[in-house]
């Protein structure tokens, strides 16, 4: 809609885009301010050698990326909550934010679990032995990563509703406590206390913003469904906890673990029919596109 048939600018559409621009940017400056605080005050305070900080660098990464993936749930929110919005549909808006919660809330516990239960052989089997430390920290920074994927679905939520400066007023009050927790724990538990720091910078920024996202659309996720939930990782945790694997073996114990997830989520009622139909034409989608 912004560009002619020539490629020249509409000058109204672009003075719109100019205007947003300064809000996205100062909440993408503090959404980013708060996943690297930990990071940036580990290294800086040089409270571990260049070995421990290498360590606590890779295991982040591998904590991270299941929350970059998804991040792509807030990249599908806010077009299709933009629209709902624009449309005055608020119901179908509030469904759009609930079900996103919904996804991360079923997808995020069992991650969160495994890093914990096998962090150490996580990281040596990517990296080596010498990395077998980062598994001390690794489901704690597995549970931050999980949180910021939250806060930035949450953010999503707001940009769509045109609340973008408080979500990034929100996150700039909440780097300070931040930078807080990372001099009171990093001096006296290095590494472990970087990834306490960052866990609980995370759980506020996802707070505050939740709050506002509570405030604007309603409530988005209920005490039934968390119970299920954890029921359900509750039943995965001895399993999980009861076998010793280690190498590539990893692999194929993660997928029966959430296999076994999977099951424990329709035993108690938290994924039906319909989400399995649902799934099932996600997984036709890319065949059916080949074969056209």
């Amino acid at each position: 809609r912004t560009l002619r048939g020539t490629g020249r600018w509409r000058r109204p559409a672009a003075a719109r885009l100019v205007r947003l621009a300064p809000r996205f940017g100062a909440y993408m400056l503090a959404l980013q301010m708060i996943a690297q605080l930990d990071l940036w005050l580990l290294a800086s305070l040089g409270s571990g050698q260049a070995r421990g900080l290498g360590t606590y660098a890779a295991a982040r990464t591998v904590a991270i990326v299941p929350s970059l993936v998804l991040l792509a749930v807030s990249d599908v929110l806010l077009p299709s909550l933009s629209r709902a919005l624009a449309q005055g549909d608020g119901r179908l808006a509030r469904r759009y934010v609930e079900a996103a919660v919904r996804f991360l809330s079923v997808l995020v516990p069992p991650g969160i679990l495994l890093a914990f239960l096998t962090g150490s052989e996580l990281m040596t089997l990517l990296f080596s032995n010498r990395y077998a430390g980062g598994g001390a920290y690794l489901g704690v920074l597995a549970a931050s990563g999980g949180l910021f994927a939250l806060t930035a679905l949450f953010g999503a939520a707001l940009n769509a509703a045109g609340r973008t400066w408080p979500a990034a007023s929100a996150l700039l009050l909440v780097a300070p406590l931040g930078v807080g927790f990372n001099l009171l724990l990093v001096p006296a538990y290095a590494e472990l206390g970087a990834a306490v720091s960052q866990l609980l910078a995370s759980l506020l920024a996802a707070a505050a913003l939740g709050g506002l996202v509570r405030r604007r659309f309603g409530a988005f996720l209920y005490g039934a469904r968390l119970l299920r939930v954890g029921a359900a990782t509750l039943a995965l945790a001895p399993v999980a906890a009861h076998f010793t694997v280690a190498g590539p073996l990893l692999l194929p114990f993660y997928a029966g673990c959430l296999a076994l997830y999977g099951g424990a989520l329709v035993v108690v009622g938290e994924l039906r029919r319909t989400d399995l139909r649902i799934l099932q034409a996600g997984v036709r989608v890319p065949a059916v596109r080949v074969a056209e």
